[in-house]
């Protein structure tokens, strides 16, 4: 019954994949504290991750399924960066604390019974779209970019993203 939308937009359904590895976290150079608060912040990102999947693995949108692939997809790698260098956990901390759960919120949205209208679809892959730009963004940041030119476009792109969720 789940996959009648799914057949009848011609979709097949997705095979269920195994779950990646946890990351793990690379402790040289931290304190005890800041160490657990990072593992705490991956755990709590990795079953964000999870939901993300599952939502696009459940989504009969072909568009959203796209988006919320590519938004898990870029989120793992950027836990398994950030599990590589803590050090620059900064960078990430927000996305991972906040955008990371709004997305699999959104992902959830769309991927429910009965489906949304395409007025709310659009919206909320609107907002998904601004999220995988801060997603990229962070990545770029965490993989070595200078980030001081990244610093205010991701805090436009926070402002934007909280007011767009505040709206729905």
């Amino acid at each position: 019954l789940r996959e009648g939308p799914r057949l009848l937009a011609g979709l097949r359904p997705r095979p269920k994949l195994p779950a990646p590895a946890p990351a793990v976290l690379n402790p040289q150079g931290l304190t005890d504290g800041r160490a657990e608060l990072i593992r705490r912040v991956l755990s709590g990102a990795e079953a964000d991750l999870a939901r993300l999947e599952t939502a696009a693995t459940r989504t009969a949108d072909p568009e959203g399924a796209l988006v919320l692939g590519r938004l898990a997809a870029l989120g793992r790698r950027i836990v398994r960066g950030i599990a590589a260098k803590p050090q620059r956990f900064e960078a990430a901390q927000r996305l991972l604390t906040h955008h990371l759960d709004r997305a699999a919120f959104l992902g959830g949205l769309i991927s429910a019974e009965p489906a949304p209208d395409r007025d709310k679809l659009a919206d909320v892959l609107r907002v998904l779209g601004r999220m995988e730009m801060l997603f990229l963004q962070v990545e770029t940041e965490i993989a070595g970019g200078d980030g001081r030119d990244l610093d205010l476009e991701l805090k436009v792109i926070d402002q934007a993203l909280d007011e767009d969720i505040r709206r729905r």
